[in-house]
Order: C-alpha cells, then structure tokens, then sequence
C-alpha cells in the first residue's frame, strides 16, 4: 500500500470520528481482539444495505430492560462468506458507543462501557459487516429502558446437556450489573434439583444415590446458616414468601426415558404424589388436607402471596405398571392453607376441565396474576418442544398466551421479581437448542414486551430459574458444596 493510501484511509478516520463526536457529545470506540481504531473506516455505515441474514438474535425489537442491566448480551447471525470483523453500534439521543471485534458472533460490556447509554430512554443496537468490501447491516433493535431496576438476584441451575442423575450440577447467583454470574454451589455425583428462595429462607433437593436430603439455609442474625432435613423422597419445593413454611410433593413414583437427542425432552410421569408442609418452626412435616387425595397425583405447589392458599397440578396418570405411563389431562387446583390444615380444594376457570396440560403455575406477588405453562405433557411436563406460558387474571380468570412465547419451541420454567414486573423464564430457542434464560418486562395491565437473553452456558442446559430477595445474604454461607458433601457421610 502507498504512504498516501495510509494517509488517506488515516484522515477518513478521523473525519468519521470527529463526525461521531459532533453529532453525540459522549461518543465511544472500543477496539477488541487487537483491531485498530483506525479499522472503523473499513465500515462505510452511512450506504450500508441491510442483509436480513446478518440478525441480532439475543434481543428482540422494543425489549425492555432494567436500569441498571449494565451487560447486556449482544448476540447475531452471520452468513459465512462475510468477514470476520464486526462492528457494532449502540446509539441513545446524546450517546454513541462502537465497538470494533472479529472472530465471534457476540459482544456482552464489562465495567462501565453501557452505563452512559442507561441514562437515555431507547437505544438502537446494528451490527455492520464486510462482504466483498462493501458494507452490510442487520436492521437495528430497539432497546426501551425501564424506569424500573431489579434488585433481585437470579438464581438458576445448569445441569449436562445429555441427563443422567448424578451428573455435576452447578447453581449461579446473577446480578444485572455484573457481566459473569457468581458460583453458589457445584456438586459431583450428586444432583441438587428444585430449589427455592424467600425472605431469609432458601431450600435445595439435595440427592446422592437414593438418599435425598434438603438443605436449607435459614437467616439468623443477618447470616444464613446451613441446615439438612431427611424428609426422604420429595420433590418441586416451593416456600411462602415469608419463609416459615415449605410445600413439597411426597410419596413420589414414576418412570423415566431419557432421549439421545439435546434437542428431545425426557419423558417423566409421576404415577402418585402428595403435597405436604413443612414447618420451619416447630420442624414438622404434614400432608395438606385437600392437596394430598390418593387417587390423585398432586404437584408443583406454589404459594400465594399471602400465604393464604397453595395451588398445584392434579392429575391422574393411566396405563400399566412398572411402564411410562400417560397423563390425560393436568388441572390446576387451589387449595386454603390455614396454617396447614388445609380445606377443599377447588380448580380454577380455564385452567382445568378442558382437556389440556397446566403445569408450574406461580403466583404474582402483587397477587394480580397467576403464570403457567401449557403445553402436551402426555409423557410428562419437562422440557415440552410446544410449552408456553399463559397468564390468568385472578379477576377475572382470563387466559391469555404471552406474546413472549416463540412458536415452535420450548418457553418453559419461570418466576417473577418481586416487583411483579419482571419474568425469566427457560427457552430453547437459540439454533443450538440448548436452554438458556430470558427476562421480559410485564406491565401492570399484564401486557408483556420482548424479550432479551440474560444468561446462557454452550456447555449445560440451564432451567429452574428464579429470582431471590437481595436481602437473602449468600455472601454469609460457607462454602455450599462442601456442606452437601458432608451431608452424605
């Protein structure tokens, strides 16, 4: 190349960062993977076509996010005879940020790189690439910020992409602020299932063979010490918000066939099961009166957010013994809990007698909505390739498909923040097939907006997401696994 072309390619450079910096007074360029600055002028983005090949596929068009989600996951599809050098650009009314990267479909912000960005309304996020020297573009994404924070931890379990019981799995704590989640737990030859979390109060299904203990973590003076409980077999645990009760699904039987295929669910029906209580005060443990019937199998409890009722999953599994057996049809009770006693229970409108699946329903904590999944769960609820989750008004028992759900694939597990505002849920909607969370802002009228990725693993499947108060002090735990360990000595 001539001392001239240098020159040149030099002052285009600088004419397009002077440029830059006049039309947005905070205007930033990051070069990463060794790219100059100076490669910004490769990418001529003011007569870039747009190629609806090259696509941002970890937010979606009007999402909204937190105000304080400092890392955004920046994720696109690119076709292969493009070069490996990208450029993505997020602009706000008075910011600008480029960032210069090759050999990845993916860029997420450390430290304070997006923080400028947080204190404009909207962002606009493209991605600009080379093809044969000319300049192409996906069509930008709309980024809407909340008013609204979330202080609430994520809590989620990544499991092997291929299950087998007893398989490592590990537990993450996630703040929106912080680009790389917290290890809270990781087990060998032991499984930690269900998990769950409220004021001052957290709970594993802990299992190693066929012994099955839980461990729970209990605040007493402004630390969280370690405890375990034989309560045998039991399973999907959920606890009252105010975390002086456990409601866990006992006398659990059934059989499993699990699929070679990453893509395919395992097929897991319970043929009996039974909710029943368990008091962190006076250290028993009871059946629920009304939600531990013998001729039904009564699942995946959740509490109200006034502790004044518990709803579950009912059914009754038909077919041979000893075989995988099928579930008709799964109808969503509810049942009074009077500090245990429990009452009659009663099934709630458009959730029940129609025929269809109705599984891993939770409650709203402003008590205004309950969330499940539907789906075809003849062969069981986990991992269904058609799950999506509905929402019914406690008003009026209205049912209504999220916008959210994306066709074709699994839209699974979920809870809300405390605020009611904010649902991470499971999806299987990357091309890899491999479950990873999404978190989308639901309004106070129930309208739900777009999602975005919040965290993925190549490696695991993640699921069972859920949020846990900030106050819940994990900082204050000695170290989890080793305790789980010991437990089975």
């Amino acid at each position: 190349m001539q001392p001239k072309s240098v020159c040149h390619i030099l002052i285009l450079a600088a004419g397009w960062w002077f440029a830059a910096c006049n039309a947005f007074p905070e205007s930033r360029l990051i070069a990463l993977d060794n790219i100059s600055t100076n490669a910004a002028a490769r990418f001529d983005r003011a007569h870039a076509t747009v190629d609806e090949r090259l696509r941002i596929t970890s937010i979606e068009n009007n999402a909204v996010i937190p105000r304080n989600h400092l890392c955004p996951i920046v994720e696109w599809d690119s076709p292969e005879e493009y070069s490996t050098a990208f450029l993505v650009e997020l602009k706000s009314e008075k910011r600008a940020l480029a960032v210069l990267l090759r050999n990845g479909l993916r860029w997420q912000p450390v430290g304070d790189e997006f923080s400028g960005l947080l204190n404009d309304r909207e962002v606009f996020i493209t991605v600009y690439s080379l093809i044969h020297g000319r300049t192409s573009k996906s069509r930008p994404v709309r980024l809407v910020i909340s008013e609204r924070p979330l202080t609430d931890r994520i809590v989620y379990r990544l499991v092997p992409l291929y299950f087998t019981p007893g398989d490592p799995v590990a537990i993450n704590l996630l703040f929106l602020h912080q680009s790389q989640p917290t290890r809270l737990l990781e087990v060998q030859q032991s499984c930690v299932g269900c998990h769950a979390y409220a004021t001052g109060t957290a709970v594993f299904n802990c299992v190693k063979k066929k012994t099955r203990k839980a461990v729970t973590m209990i605040e007493n003076n402004q630390r969280l010490n370690l405890r375990h409980h034989v309560f045998k077999e039991f399973s999907f645990v959920s606890l009252s918000l105010d975390g002086k009760y456990a409601a866990l699904v006992k006398n659990t039987s059934g059989k499993i066939i699990k699929r070679k295929n990453v893509g395919d669910p395992f097929d897991f029906v319970y043929n009996s099961g039974d909710i029943y209580i368990y008091s962190f005060e006076s250290d028993t443990l009871e059946p629920l009166p009304g939600a531990s019937e013998p001729q039904f199998t009564e699942d995946m409890p959740s509490f109200s957010p006034d502790g004044q009722k518990v709803m579950f999953s009912r059914y009754q599994a038909v077919g041979k013994a000893k075989k995988l057996r099928a579930i008709p049809s799964m109808d969503l009770y509810e049942v009074p809990f009077n500090s245990g006693k429990g009452g009659e229970a009663t099934p709630l409108p458009n959730a029940s007698a129609n025929q269809m699946h109705h599984y891993f329903a939770r409650y709203t904590p402003d008590g205004k909505w309950i969330s499940f999944c539907r789906a075809d769960a003849t062969k069981g609820v986990f991992a269904r390739k058609d799950s999506d989750i509905h929402l019914l008004s406690r008003a009026d028992h209205d049912v209504t498909a999220l916008s959210l759900n994306k066709a074709g694939t699994m839209d699974s597990w979920h809870d809300w923040s405390s605020d009611s505002r904010w649902l991470i849920f499971s999806s299987k909607r990357d091309k890899n097939q491999v479950t990873a969370l999404y978190l989308s802002y639901v309004d106070e009228n129930g309208k739900d907006h777009p999602p975005i990725k919040v965290a993925d693993d190549p490696h695991r499947k993640i699921n069972t997401p859920q949020f846990a108060p900030a106050t819940l002090a994990f900082e204050t735990v000695g170290n989890i696994s080793d305790f789980i360990y010991g437990c089975f000595e």
